[in-house]
């Protein structure tokens, strides 16, 4: 079975707020949230060149991982990534707390964008289109030399 690895920066609501549950929802299956330490960020690193470079260029707060099963992710649509908490209040009603809440978009989607928006998404990163994540991370085109 295929699997993907999300990473999650968690640090800002979840360990402040230090709410004893944490879910994450990929469309409609729960998935088990595993928190970071020193080693496994160390071989998220090495697998992942992306996170790689956040480590060593960016700033950031990757506290939080998961192992997906690829067939979770809708194929050719839209797929909802949320992290939840505990309820936000005594009742049935309560919603939990959203700590995160993301999309999946199916590769395919993401290569037709990029194939006719790159001249558009080049031109900042000297003539290298980076994912806007690793540009909101604080990552640039510098990087990569």
């Amino acid at each position: 079975m295929k699997t993907q690895i999300l990473h999650f920066d968690l640090a800002q609501g979840h360990l402040r707020t230090q709410s004893s549950q944490l879910s994450l929802w990929v469309g409609e299956h729960n998935v088990p949230l595993q928190e970071h330490d020193e080693s496994s960020l160390a071989r998220a690193a090495a697998d992942n060149p992306a996170i790689d470079m956040v480590l060593r260029y960016g700033s950031h707060g990757i506290s939080h991982f998961a192992e997906i099963p690829e067939h979770y992710f809708l194929p050719h649509h839209v797929t909802l990534i949320k992290v939840v908490g505990d309820k936000s209040g005594p009742y049935r009603s309560s919603l939990p707390v959203l700590y995160h809440l993301s999309y999946h978009i199916p590769n395919a989607h993401l290569r037709r964008y990029a194939k006719r928006n790159i001249e558009k998404l080049a031109v900042n990163n000297m003539g290298v289109a980076l994912p806007g994540k690793l540009s909101a991370l604080g990552v640039n085109s510098q990087h990569l030399v």
